[in-house]
Order: C-alpha cells, then sequence, then structure tokens
C-alpha cells in the first residue's frame, strides 16, 4: 500500500483567484478565508500612540556621554600624548603610557554605560507604548553610533519625532574625523621635525 504525497493544511493562495488566501485542511479547501493586511493597515499596527515619549533619561545620559568621550578624548590623547606614543612605538621600547591606559579604561567604562543605557532606554520606548524600537544590542557593534542612528530612524517611523539622535551620530562622526585628521597632522609635523636629518 502506498500513500499519495499530500499537501499540508494552511492557508494558500485562493484557487478560485481571488486575492484572498484559502484554507487547505489537507484534504479538502474549506470556506474559511483571510484578507491580506494592506499597507496602511501594517503600518497602522506599528505606530506608537499620540504623544509617546521617544527622549528619556536614559537616551540623554547617552548623548551627554558622547559629548563626554569626545573631550575626554580630545584632552588625553592630544597632540603632545599622541607624539610620546609614536616616539615609544618607534623606539619600540615597549612603553604603554599613562594616557594609553587612561585612554583605554575611560574607553571601557563608556562602552559599558552605553550599553546598559540602551537597554533601559529600549525599555523605556517599549514602555511609553513604541512598538518594536530598535534593539539596544546593537550597542555592542559600534556603541554608541550604530544605536543612535537606527533608534532615529525607527523612532521617526514609528511616532513622528525622535531622528535627532541620528544626527548627532552623524555630527559626532563628522567631528571626530575633522579632530582626528588635525591632531594627526600635527603629530606627523612633530615626528618628522624629530627625526634625525
Amino acid at each position: 500500500m502506498t500513500n499519495a504525497p499530500t499537501t499540508p493544511a494552511g492557508w494558500y493562495p485562493d484557487p478560485a483567484g481571488s486575492p484572498r488566501s484559502r484554507w487547505w485542511d489537507g484534504t479538502q479547501w474549506t470556506e474559511n478565508f483571510h484578507d491580506p493586511l494592506q499597507a496602511s493597515q501594517l503600518n497602522a499596527t506599528l505606530r506608537a500612540p499620540e504623544g509617546a515619549a521617544v527622549y528619556n533619561p536614559f537616551i540623554l545620559t547617552m548623548i551627554a556621554l558622547l559629548v563626554v568621550s569626545l573631550v575626554s578624548t580630545f584632552l588625553i590623547l592630544n597632540p603632545a600624548t599622541f607624539t610620546e606614543i609614536i616616539e615609544n612605538t618607534i623606539a619600540e621600547n615597549g612603553v604603554t603610557t599613562s594616557a594609553e591606559i587612561t585612554s583605554n579604561l575611560i574607553g571601557f567604562i563608556l562602552y559599558l554605560a552605553w550599553v546598559v543605557l540602551a537597554f533601559l532606554d529600549h525599555r523605556a520606548l517599549v514602555n511609553a507604548g513604541v512598538p518594536k524600537p530598535f534593539h539596544w544590542a546593537w550597542t555592542f557593534l559600534a556603541a554608541p553610533t550604530v544605536y543612535f542612528i537606527g533608534r532615529g530612524v525607527i523612532a521617526r517611523r514609528r511616532t513622528g519625532r525622535g531622528i535627532a539622535t541620528m544626527w548627532i551620530a552623524i555630527a559626532n562622526i563628522a567631528v571626530s574625523l575633522i579632530i582626528g585628521i588635525v591632531v594627526f597632522s600635527i603629530v606627523i609635523t612633530t615626528v618628522v621635525e624629530r627625526l634625525p636629518a
């Protein structure tokens, strides 16, 4: 005795040609139909309630820490300390400067703070009624730049507001790049001047 293969039960396109789905019970078509969600219905299910809070103390603290990060990097890793680091590297003496240690420690503490604050921010958005906000775990990838950009885009889609975090991340990238270029050019000039003729 052989068993003929059967199509499993489930929703399938209506064989009569309508735009709806029809339930196949595994042996025959039933009279149960399912209308597809329209794009407007799908978007409505992902909209936050009117007046949902987009900004909270957690995201504001993350932004403040971003400023602290920029300022501390500039103060600790200034042209003089960069020059010292490069001279140690050229001399191959393996000495780690206090500026390097301090910078790495501050960077690690800020990284942990951003991850925790992103988790709390995500939870606050969910509690405010924002459906499926940008996931906090993206902070692990590039704290906090990826989270700021993704959060801004998704918050804007869900509430019509909240895009500022994206612009803050872009401004941070631009300022960091400018500072990096200036410091690098000063360091290179200093190192070249100290090389023996």
